[in-house]
């Protein structure tokens, strides 16, 4: 076999591999998401996505996200500077 004959079914092998590897890489994430669209997908309406969440002291409201949210980007904003490629700081974020 020449040189040319075994680089092209070395290629061959592992374009293959590659593509085995990839198919078993995606399986697992496939199958997570179809067993977290299966149970959950119920529990979704358009009230959540078009509606705003109740307030604070009302009946089912002031439980989430929404208040938690800001305080932790300003938190994780000043403890975190932005680097530049050079590795120095290059400024803070604004908040």
């Amino acid at each position: 076999m020449g040189t040319y004959q075994r680089r092209k079914f070395i290629d061959g092998l592992m374009r293959w591999w590659c593509m085995l590897a990839t198919l078993l890489a995606v399986i697992p994430l496939f199958s997570v998401l179809a067993y977290v669209l299966a149970k959950g997908a119920g529990g979704l309406s358009w009230n959540f996505f078009i509606e705003l969440p109740k307030p604070i002291g009302e009946s089912g409201g002031g439980g989430g996200g929404g208040e938690c949210a800001p305080r932790e980007f300003r938190i994780v904003g000043h403890s975190e500077p932005i680097w530049n490629s050079n590795g120095g700081v290059c400024r803070r974020l604004p908040f």
